[in-house]
């Protein structure tokens, strides 16, 4: 199986806006375009805030620290994913707990991850779809985390 990664799909619009990036000296948050990005995302999803980061660990990094856990809880994380998820994890100060996926979907195998939950009672799980295939059971492993997973 073939996967291409990282390829790029640039449009004359997105040459524009980088164009006019680089030409503001603003390369960081707080910049034109990403405020226009967070007031349109916000709205887009219905929330009061939205905060846009610089990158995919920066994500997960916030989002982990969010969920206001304690240091050395437990979060459930793919085994097979990239090392973000667990080094965001770690920065916050918590426990990844690998759980192994299902070999088709490459998303998290749900009964691995019931035995897990029961086995090492975590506080939160990362689900992640790798390559844009989402696993088999993601809603039944979200309905078994809103019962099982207590914060």
């Amino acid at each position: 199986m073939k996967y291409l990664l990282n390829t790029p799909l640039i449009s004359n619009l997105e040459k524009k806006y980088v164009y006019d990036v680089l030409k503001s000296s603003w390369l960081s948050i707080n910049g034109y375009h990403t405020k226009i990005f967070e007031n349109k995302f916000k709205k887009f999803i219905g929330r009061k805030y939205c905060l846009a980061v610089q990158s995919g660990t920066a994500a997960i990094h916030l989002a982990t620290k969010s969920l206001n856990i304690k240091s050395g809880e437990k979060i459930i994380v793919p085994n097979y994913t990239c090392v973000s998820n667990i080094s965001a994890t770690k920065q916050s100060g918590l426990i990844p707990v690998l759980v192994d996926i299902e070999e088709d979907t490459l998303g998290l195998d749900f009964n691995k991850v019931k035995t897990a939950v029961k086995k090492f009672k975590p506080k939160a799980l990362h689900l992640i779809h790798i390559y844009g295939f989402p696993a088999r059971d993601t809603i039944k492993i979200i309905n078994f985390c809103k019962k099982k997973i207590s914060r």
